[in-house]
């Protein structure tokens, strides 16, 4: 649609895994995402969650073009970018930044403040003199809360979360309409993740930024997001705005998320009752047949295994890939 800033469609996403045999180089498929689809309107944040593996990670990389689509369309602004040439995707690319997870492994220890927040400038503002870069560098460390002063500074001279914000500040520098958090906050100490998801939802009020986050921590996601997207094994389980997923989720697999979420009273948290979930996860190159979740859920009958389960529109904004959820 016109109104949404991203439009993915269909997109899935295979690598080639070694099968393990020491005479003969065979190779087996291994989608770590299979055929999903979600719209980010401007301004939103959209939660992404799921278990180690499920292809959070890779969907992102898929979004920005680091990793090839096998199938799938993903269209920014109403364009479809899916078969664009390299000469057209500069304003694609520059309008969608990332911002990642380890802090300090994600700036190079061999370049100043000032040359890693300035590194945009240098591949899509390279009219602009070098004064104006740094004034530009200058304002954007002030707007993630570090002192201009530190410019000339090296990245190991600053904490993990003095190294986020040089790795937001960097992101935002161009003004982008979209900016990729793969799970921004899960190395640094929990005070001061609360200091960078304040700085990313205001941020995002000054710029009118989206978000695309993706975190394993329920309580940060609850915290920053509009809507929520579970994955598991590739596949999306449930799509829902965060209220309707918190108060009243739909698919075993999201309950079994949500209940692993600790209470802060101990007594409630001993009495509560958890929905745990059954197994271990089955592997992704091999997933199981029908619903990819049957293996581990509770519910699951003999439909599950034959089946693969269609996406049901619960209600407006809300769907649920499961075979005994009535509409």
């Amino acid at each position: 649609m016109k109104d949404n800033l991203l439009d993915i469609e269909n997109v899935t996403v295979k690598y080639k895994v070694k099968n393990g045999n020491l005479f003969f180089n065979r190779y087996n498929d291994f989608k770590a995402i299979d055929r999903v689809s979600f719209t980010l309107a401007p301004s939103e944040t959209l939660g992404l969650v799921g278990e180690s593996g499920c292809g959070k990670s890779s969907l992102a990389r898929a979004i920005v073009k680091l990793v090839r689509l096998e199938s799938g369309k993903v269209t920014w602004l109403g364009k479809d970018w899916t078969l664009s040439q390299k000469n057209e995707d500069s304003q694609f690319k520059e309008n969608i930044q990332l911002v990642f997870q380890d802090p300090l492994a994600s700036l190079n220890p061999r370049m100043t403040v000032s040359e890693i927040i300035s590194e945009p400038l240098e591949n899509y503002r390279r009219e602009l003199t070098s004064l104006q870069k740094k004034e530009l560098v200058k304002q954007a460390m002030e707007t993630v809360g570090l002192s201009s002063s530190m410019i000339n500074r090296y990245p190991h001279e600053f904490s993990g979360g003095q190294c986020q914000r040089i790795g937001i500040a960097r992101a935002i520098i161009l003004k982008p309409k979209l900016i990729i958090c793969d799970e921004p906050v899960s190395a640094l100490d929990v005070s001061i993740q609360a200091q960078v998801i304040n700085l990313l939802k205001d941020l995002q009020r000054r710029f009118n930024i989206a978000l695309l986050f993706i975190s394993h921590d329920l309580s940060v996601v609850k915290h920053i997001s509009d809507r929520v997207m579970v994955l598991y094994l590739g596949r999306v389980m449930e799509i829902a705005s965060v209220n309707d997923l918190f108060s009243n989720p739909t698919h075993p697999y999201s309950k079994a998320l949500l209940s692993a979420i600790p209470i802060p009273d101990p007594i409630s948290e001993r009495q509560r009752k958890r929905d745990n979930l059954v197994g271990d996860a089955p592997s992704p190159i091999f997933p199981p047949s029908g619903c990819v979740f049957r293996t581990r859920c509770r519910n699951s009958t003999n439909i599950c295994s034959i089946k693969e389960p269609e996406e049901k529109k619960i209600k407006l904004g809300h769907r649920v890939a499961c075979h005994h959820v009535s509409y």
